[in-house]
Order: structure tokens, then sequence, then C-alpha cells
């Protein structure tokens, strides 16, 4: 799993400082015939070498009610969530969208309960810590990918640093990732998971305050310190606390467990990276004393 994680996690952690560099120096159509080749790679191993070492494979029937409510739940979750940022939060279909998301959710729950062969095994939370660590995943994924995304946006708009600046502010972040991914696998493994998600949440808390007291005078060292050590105490938390949490699970549930953490992460990212729009009517000036505080830290220079 921390093997997994460094793959996870290191990769789109380094995009912003891949992408930077191409931006500025190239059309940023070069960001797409770079990964042309990468993508049709795996493509071909997959065709060719990917082999199913299911043990047993048996017929299962696909409840398109349930994949209907799915779609409908976290459609409307994600769309909702999403047009916030343009139509502010009290717009009525901000408010119908999320809505409809909810309540096509909770009828998606009650009946994966019903059914023999759920979409998702929703029953699986009746393990306590497995609830806890899906709390804790959702949490941090939120976190992190709020500040991989919107971080350079701040850097960039605010502040009026190049793209590759921007790229390389994050670039430590990554490696520090990448470092702890190996680093607490072999950790959980000797002292459990406990020992580095407390203090891994702790620096994830103490430094989201710091970053809720940036201002137009932080320097580009505090900002990268601070992502850095920010990076290091997701790496800390993430892998050994969905592993923790997995563990609790019987083998069988293994599958629904690993379906329901991934399902959850993405919304939960995307949800992360809501903002209000760069034109909305509260946003402030850069010379603005509130330039850099609370929500006007994220948008756009007037």
């Amino acid at each position: 799993m921390g093997v997994f994680g460094l793959v996870m996690v290191v990769a789109p952690a380094i995009g912003p400082t891949l992408s930077g560099f191409v931006v500025e120096h190239y059309s940023w159509r070069v960001l797409f015939w770079i990964f042309l080749p990468v993508a049709l790679i795996p493509l071909a191993l997959g065709i060719f070498k990917f082999k199913n070492l299911t043990f047993q494979n048996r017929e299962i029937s696909l409840d398109k009610a349930s994949l209907a409510l799915s779609s409908l739940g976290f459609g409307g979750v994600l769309y909702g969530f999403s047009s916030a940022g343009t139509l502010g939060w009290t717009d009525p279909v901000v408010v119908v969208t999320i809505a409809i998301g909810v309540i096509s959710l909770i009828f998606f729950g009650f009946r994966q309960l019903k059914l023999d062969e759920p979409l998702l095994e929703i029953r699986i939370y009746k393990y306590p810590m497995f609830a806890l660590s899906s709390v804790i995943s959702i949490a941090l994924s939120m976190s992190m990918f709020s500040a991989m995304i919107l971080m350079p946006i701040y850097v960039q708009t605010i502040k009026g640093i190049s793209p590759i600046d921007s790229g390389l502010l994050m670039l430590p972040g990554a490696l520090a990732m990448g470092f702890m991914s190996s680093v607490t696998g072999q950790l959980f493994d000797r002292f459990g998971a406990k020992v580095l998600a407390i203090p891994g949440l702790a620096i994830v808390v103490i430094t989201t305050y710091m970053f809720s007291q940036l201002s137009l005078d932080s320097s580009y060292i505090s900002i990268m310190m601070m992502y850095t050590l920010r990076m290091f105490g997701i790496s800390m938390v993430m892998m050994p606390v969905m592993t923790n949490g997995l563990n609790t699970l019987p083998i069988k549930e293994y599958p629904h467990g690993t379906a329901i953490n991934n399902t959850l992460q993405q919304v939960a990212g995307a949800c992360g990276l809501c903002f209000p729009d760069y034109h909305h009517e509260y946003a402030y000036r850069v010379d603005s004393p509130r330039a850099c505080s609370g929500r006007g830290l994220l948008l756009k220079a007037s």
C-alpha cells in the first residue's frame, strides 16, 4: 500500500511542476501531446499483458435503478458544488441540484440495503474503524486536492509568480510525499496507524490554519515550506489510515471497501475545489487589506 500510495499521490503532485515549465516555454497543447504516448503505453500493456487473477468468476446482475440513482446523486452534488462558485450558494440552481443529489443518494443507500448484490456494499460501515478511516480519507482528499489545484492559482494570480516558479514551489511537497509513502508503509507495519495518524493530522490542522493567514507579504520560501510540511503530514495519514480501515473488513469485503474509498475520495476531492467565482460580488482588489484573507485569498485580482 505504501508503494501504491507513492504512485497514486506523487504523479499528480509532480504535474504542476512539469506543466508550469511547459506552459511557460511552449503552447499549452504540448501538454496533451506529451501525455498521449504515456496513455498509449498502459493501454497496450493492458491489452497484451493484463491477466485476470480472480479466483472465481460468477454471474452478477447490474441493478439499473442503483446505477441511475448513483449517477443522479453524485452528479447532482458535484454539479451543485461546482456551480456554487459561479452562481453563489443561495442560487436556486445550486440549491435544487444539491437537494436532488442528496435525496438520490439517500434513496440509493436504502436500495443498497435491500439488494443481495448491491452496487456499493454500504453495510461495511457497520465496522467502526472502517467508517472512521473513510471520514478521515474524505477530509484528507479535500485538503490535498484543494491545495494542489488552488495553490498555483493563488501564487500566479495574486502574487504574480510565473508558472514554472509556482510549479517549483510545489515540487518539494511532491518529493516529500514520495519519500514518505514508502517510509510510512514500513512504519505502519511496525507501529500501526495511530502512531502515524495523530501527528500527521496535527500537522495538517496546523498548516491549514497557517494557510488561512497568508497575505501579500507572505514570502515564496515560507509558502513553499508550509505546503511541503502540509503534504508531509497528509502522506503520514493517507495510506496508513486507508489500510487500517480495510484491515478491519473480512477478506471478501475488500473489493467493496476499496470501491467505496475510491468513490468518496474522488467526490471529496472535487468538492474540495469549489470556491467563489472570480467575479462574484465579494471579490476583493489585490491591493485591499482583505485581498488575501478568508475567501478573498483565492479570488482573482481585479
